[in-house]
């Protein structure tokens, strides 16, 4: 393929996404969710936070949160809007990729159990959250 054929194609994916994300604000009433993610009363850093809907008929954009120092998060959707709408939602937690030493090529690399295997998936985790009108706080002590 030509520099040019890909060029023009990389071209029209950045193009097709920047006209995606316009459009002003959300078609959806947001309300803040924040919370604390915790191991054993101390904090866990860079965690993920997706919020996924408990049934079909939630319509409702993507979700994520990602923890500080502190294990605090805030919500917001991917377009960058705090918040959340109005709906139970599934809790999903995941951890950083580990780092991997490319000098040693028979190494492989190995997920930490920061997070339990069942808070991983929207299917396994029994963490949920009912967002209602006004602010809303969960905070979640993983074993």
């Amino acid at each position: 393929m030509s520099h040019t054929i890909v060029w023009r194609r990389c071209c029209a994916f950045v193009l097709a996404c920047l006209i995606a994300g316009c459009g002003g604000s959300s078609e959806f009433t947001l309300h803040p969710v924040s919370g604390k993610i915790t191991k054993g009363g101390q904090p866990l850093p860079d965690i993920t936070v997706s919020l996924v809907p408990a049934d079909a008929t939630i319509k409702a954009p993507p979700m994520i949160g990602r923890t500080d120092d502190q294990g605090q998060y805030s919500i917001r959707t991917v377009s960058g809007e705090t918040g959340c709408p109005e709906g139970t939602f599934k809790i999903v937690l995941t951890a950083p990729a580990p780092e991997m030493n490319y000098s040693d090529r028979k190494a492989k690399p190995t997920f930490s159990d920061v997070i339990p295997k069942p808070l991983t998936s929207a299917s396994s985790t029994d963490q949920s959250i009912t967002v209602v009108a006004g602010s809303n706080v969960k905070d979640i002590d993983v074993k």
